[in-house]
């Protein structure tokens, strides 16, 4: 067993906190190392003198003094900024508010879903035949005249548009271009 781990084990060893076969490791490590047989007297020496100290009896004026002590610094470190106040309040509401809206939720959906039982489920006739057809017509007509805006539309952009924005410039700026070497410059 190496030292680093004997002495790391030492405390568990005098609680009795350690198994059989590694109990067995450290008492036969401490046979062979002198090093680690001397931390060991040490440290149980350390451990005797500790469980023979007595315990004295604090005059209670002391102990009354210390826990005022300890009550201040409690409620200084207990003292909680504007944010946090604000925080914890926000949370506290925020579960009561979600809950609200969880019940609020069910009791509509419980709502809508009963009112639909209580409808008729017959259902008048809102349109006659005549609208049906008459609105039909109008449709059809109202998607011819869409047609025939959407090809003027295409005819203006490719004539005129394209004709005068387009390729006239393109032209005159070929033109330009070409005619030194047209001209033989």
């Amino acid at each position: 067993m190496d030292c680093t781990i004997c002495n790391n084990l030492m405390d568990d060893y005098f609680d009795g906190h350690l198994s059989h076969k590694k109990r067995k490791q450290v008492t036969g490590h401490l046979t062979t190392c002198q090093g680690c047989s001397e931390f060991f007297r040490k440290y149980e020496n350390m451990l005797k003198s500790i469980r023979n100290v007595e315990i004295k009896k604090c005059p209670d004026e002391v102990v009354d003094s210390v826990f005022d002590i300890i009550n201040i610094d409690d409620k200084f470190s207990r003292r909680k900024s504007v944010f946090d106040r604000i925080n914890e309040f926000l949370f506290l509401y925020s579960r009561q508010l979600g809950i609200a809206g969880a019940a609020v939720t069910v009791f509509l959906f419980v709502f809508l879903i009963t009112s639909q039982f209580d409808k008729t489920t017959h259902v008048q006739q809102q349109y006659t035949t005549q609208d049906v057809e008459q609105a039909t017509d109008q449709v059809k007509l109202a998607l011819a005249y869409f047609n025939q805006v959407t090809s003027r539309t295409e005819e203006i952009i490719e004539k005129e548009i394209l004709h005068q924005q387009v390729v006239r410039p393109m032209k005159s700026s070929i033109r330009t271009a070409l005619k030194p070497l047209i001209n033989g410059g």
